[in-house]
Order: structure tokens, then sequence, then C-alpha cells
């Protein structure tokens, strides 16, 4: 039977009532607004926005396939047939893999003119880059707004242009299927594309939705996708991570990524772009046993946030990065080190779900004050947010935001990166919930 995606004209005819009624209002400013519900388990926020005259809104992707839009008060279907576990929104559009494996491209809102397109076959689990937000003054050569890479059958990895038309491809680097491509900015306007490679089967822990692991990362430019470097840690340890996470400190670029081994359990390496190549510059701790997994959530300049051991309500840490020297004479011998500066055991938060690939549960906000940042992670149970302050010296919630039930999905940014208006968050029951920053952070 063929799997069908609906156009935006015929999605409008399925507008539906709000399935509580009429929206409920927060009767406090710092309280969880409902924007409605779907008729079904919500999987992924894809989008989240203001639309005019202040109404919130967020584009959800249901666990039976269909997409769906709610605003205050509409509740609206925007596409069926969709089989992949996340998306991606760019370019005003929304993009996701279909039953068929190709990836689709349509509309983010009911009434966008933004036609549908189907394009190449991809891998089922892996999500859209979008490269909208390269770095300003990078040399985009070219590339379209909309333009997003992909992982195609193989490994291989693809920019598709906003037309969905093949522009460059790196063939023969196998990727992860479920990978996350992730942009780097390099400095002086060179800009790549971190891709978690080679899969293996050496290190079968599982949390991330298969026993499959990277067994290497590789830098690609961008828009040409030239392989720029690799780095491999040495066997029996794999990457254990569906994708990098990048920084800029110190003068220099690079990525972080979670590695782990039957021996240590996991542990923080950074890599950084020297030379023409990529090195390993610092490395942190590991968790001191097989099967023990650390969440890298975010990197801020010089620090670097993560959970340790999150499925059994491990603490949040911060790590300050000091790398090994440019004129190091072993330039991978991670001389450098990440410190734990601040091991926060009381907070009651669990920013990953042991055999999920949704490793958008907890999310870095914005800088405070110069060394301050503001974090977002779920309760213990998942039903609520709790919103958490850390410094050098301590992480502590500053509130905590209830919604109608455990968490089901992402938790979806919404404002420009550093200065959020709120987030967006959707439970169980389908509900898809508003909730305000707190007032607590300004005081």
């Amino acid at each position: 039977m063929l799997l069908l995606v609906t156009s935006v004209a015929a999605a409008n005819a399925h507008a539906l009532a709000p399935a509580h009624g009429p929206t409920a209002r927060a009767e406090r400013a710092d309280e969880a607004v409902l924007l409605g519900r779907i008729p079904g388990l919500p999987l992924w926020l894809l989008d989240a926005a203001v639309a005019n005259a202040g109404v919130r809104a967020a584009a959800v992707l249901a666990i039976d396939g269909t997409v769906w839009w709610v605003s205050e008060g509409r509740t609206v279907r925007l596409a069926t047939g969709m089989r992949a576990e996340q998306a991606t929104s760019c370019g005003g559009a929304l993009f996701a893999v279909d039953g068929l494996a190709r990836l689709r491209r349509f509309a983010r809102a009911p009434g966008d003119p933004i036609a549908l397109d189907s394009g190449p076959e991809v891998s089922l689990l892996h999500r859209p880059a979008c490269l909208d937000a390269l770095p300003r003054g990078s040399d985009r050569e070219g590339l379209s707004h909309g333009a997003v890479a992909v992982v195609a059958p193989f490994g291989d990895v693809v920019i598709l242009e906003r037309d969905l038309r093949v522009r460059s491809a790196a063939l023969g680097v196998r990727a992860l299927p479920d990978a996350e491509p992730t942009v780097v900015d390099l400095g002086g306007g060179a800009v790549a594309l971190a891709v978690l490679t080679e899969p293996t089967l050496r290190y079968r822990h599982g949390v991330l939705g298969d026993e499959v692991e990277a067994g290497a990362v590789v830098l690609l430019a961008l828009p040409s996708l030239e392989v720029l470097g690799r780095w491999a840690p040495p066997a029996p340890a794999v990457i254990e991570e569906r994708r990098s996470v990048a920084w800029a400190a110190h003068g220099e670029a690079g990525i972080h990524l979670t590695v782990s081994d039957d021996v240590g359990g996991a542990r923080i390496v950074s890599l950084a772009w020297r030379a023409g190549a990529l090195v390993r510059v610092a490395e942190g701790p590991d968790l001191g046993g097989a099967s023990r997994w650390l969440h890298v959530i975010a990197a801020v300049d010089d620090r670097v946030y993560a959970q340790h051991r999150p499925h059994v309500r491990g603490p949040l840490v911060r790590y300050d990065l000091s790398v090994t020297p440019k004129d190091s004479a072993r330039a991978d011998a991670a001389t450098g080190v990440l410190e734990p500066s601040v091991v926060a055991t009381d907070l009651d938060v669990v920013s990953h779900v042991v055999g999920e690939r949704n490793l958008d549960r907890a999310l870095w906000l914005r800088t405070l004050a110069p060394g301050v940042d503001a974090l977002a992670l779920p309760y213990g149970d998942g039903g609520g947010v709790r919103w958490i302050r850390c410094d050098a010296f301590t992480c502590r919630t500053v509130h905590s935001t209830a919604i109608g039930g455990p968490l089901a999905t992402n938790l979806a940014l919404v404002g420009p990166s550093g200065a959020p208006e709120g987030l967006l968050a959707a439970d169980v029951d389908g509900s898809v919930w508003w909730l305000p920053i707190p007032a607590a952070w300004e005081r």
C-alpha cells in the first residue's frame, strides 16, 4: 500500500477543535500554557515559532507518521505517511523521511506557499542538518537558503539544495545510519560538517536505540564535502554518540565526543582542527565502569555541560576546558584536560531516556552573565522542566514548570539561540505546551 503525504490545501480540511476544549491559559506568568492536543503520541517537535499577533505554535511529528500544526485554539494536519523518528525545520519548510525512505519537504504551517517536494532516498534513522545557520563570513558558494545535509543509503553524506537537487556528496564515508551531522565553525570563514562514521558492534551498550556505535568521526568541508580530517579512538573504544558537540575557545575550534569502552565506561574527548588535521587536545576522566554513559548537553566557550548516567538520575556536571598547547611536540597526546568543576547531585533530572535517539530533552538556553549559564532539563519523572542556573560553584534549580504528563518529545527552543522567548514540549497524552522563561533568572 502506498503511503501518501497530504498537500497543505487538503490538510486544511482536517482542522481539529482543541482536544481539551478552549486553550488553557496560565494563571501565573511562570506556568505552562496548553496550546492544544494532537490525536496520538508525539515523537518530535519539528518547529517552534511565534506567529502573527503573538500566537505561539509548533509543528509536531506523531508516532503514526502524521505531522500536525498546533497553535492556540487550532490543530491542523499537515502531512501523513512519515516514518522518521525526528525531522528538521529549515528555510521556512519542514523535512521528514516518508515510508518509502524518501526525504519530503513540505509547509510548516497551514497556508504557507511551500510546494510538496519528494527528494532522494535517505536513511530512515538520521536527522537532516539545516545549513542556513552557517557562521557570518563563511563562504556559502551559492548554497541556497533551505539547503540540508543528509545521510544517504550505505552511509554517503549528501547536500541537497532547497529544491532537493543534489549539490555535493561525500561517497564512501560510511556514516552511521542514525548520525546527526553537526556544523562546525573552524574560523577564518572555513566551515565543516562533523559526521560520525564507521559503524561497529565492538561495544554493545545500546543506550541510543541500537548496539551500533561509531568507530570514527570525519570533518567534511562545506559545501564541497571534501574530507578534511578523520579521528578514531583506539580499539576497543567507540564513539558512543549520534552527533558531536561543536566548541570554540582559547582561539581554537573543534568538537566534543562521548568515547566509551568496556573498562572505564564513558568520557569526554575534545578534538581541535589544527594544521590541517583533527587532533585530540583534551580528555576528561571516565566514569569508572563498563556500561556507564554520559550525555554531552552543550559547550559554551570553555565550559562543557553533561549529565553522568542520566538513566539513573546521575549528576549534572560542568567541565572547564584547557587544551594541549598548539606548539606541543605531541599534538595528539591530550595533555589538556576537561576538569569537572561543578557536580550537582540533587537536581533530580533526566536528560535522556534509555533506548531513545532523542538527545534534545536537555538544552542550553543562554549565558546570563560571564561564566553563568541557563539550562533546561526534565524532572526525573518527565512531568515538567527544571530551569537551572550554573556558575563556577554550583548548578541550582531556579524554577520548575509542570506539564500535563510525562514528556514524550524533545524540548524545542523558541527564539534565537542565546535569547530564547520560551520552550515548547509535548507530553504522552498528545498535549503541546508553551513554557515561558522564568522571571527568577532576572532577579
